[in-house]
């Protein structure tokens, strides 16, 4: 069996009572795709329950301080969202970002070391329209194509999905692309050569935001599909 570790960077919009006097941004702009992931804690929690396995999570608002940056990123911190000198984002680093990426590290260690074959999955959302233009996408599969074990459990994985929900858009670092900077990326800088898989997950906001009954049904084939990927021989083999 593989050994499924999950995160969720973007889970909440929390503010700490501490930084509210340095907010600038609103509750409107807080609320939003840009304040958090929509949904993506939600299905996180539930793969992890599902599966018996770890979930590392924040809550904090993006906006503060983004966990899906690399160090020494520039785009870690929202300067029209909120006010903070060099120390103020020190502390954040030391507070948020460094806890949360050192237990992804060393959860992903652990399992390696013991000899599992480990796959890691990053748990994210997007909002269905950016700069005006409509994303069509329903799921999107973020990889590093250059990297075959992570290229053949996206096939396995868009196989599996789309036998149970057909008719849904699934691609292949769409939205975004795999290769950009994330908590991803700095895994496969320290694992890219050990028996490690590694995806991001990326669901469209219209399925938190819409029916529920869609939204329902869209976690379960997700969740169905990881358990099934879990086990699959192919998948398993060294």
């Amino acid at each position: 069996m593989i050994r499924l570790i999950l995160s969720c960077e973007h889970g909440g919009n929390d503010v700490p009572d501490e930084w509210l006097p340095r907010r600038r941004c609103d509750d409107l702009v807080l609320t939003s795709h840009r304040g958090l992931d929509l949904g993506a804690l939600e299905l996180a929690r539930e793969l992890a329950q599902a599966c018996a396995a770890p979930l590392v999570f924040a809550t904090v608002t993006r906006l503060l301080i983004d966990l899906n940056r690399e160090q020494g990123s520039r785009t870690m911190f929202s300067p029209e969202a909120f006010e903070l000198d060099e120390d103020d984002r020190q502390l954040l680093i030391e507070r948020y970002w460094r806890p949360h990426h050192e237990q992804v590290e060393s959860l992903l260690r652990q399992a390696l070391d013991a000899g599992d074959r480990v796959l890691y999955l990053s748990v994210h959302s997007f909002t269905p329209v950016f700069d005006g233009r409509e994303r069509k996408v329903d799921l999107g599969l973020l990889i590093d194509p250059g990297r075959a074990i992570d290229a053949e459990l996206a096939r396995h994985f868009a196989t599996e999905f789309e036998r149970r929900r057909p008719g849904l858009a699934i691609a292949m670092n769409e939205p975004y692309s795999g290769l950009e900077e994330g908590l991803d990326r700095a895994m496969r800088a320290r694992f890219g050569d050990r028996d490690c898989m590694i995806l991001t997950l990326e669901l469209n906001q219209r399925f938190p935001q819409g029916d529920g009954a869609a939204w329902r049904a869209l976690r379960q084939a997700i969740t169905a599909t990881v358990r099934q990927l879990l086990e699959d021989p192919e998948l398993q083999r060294s």
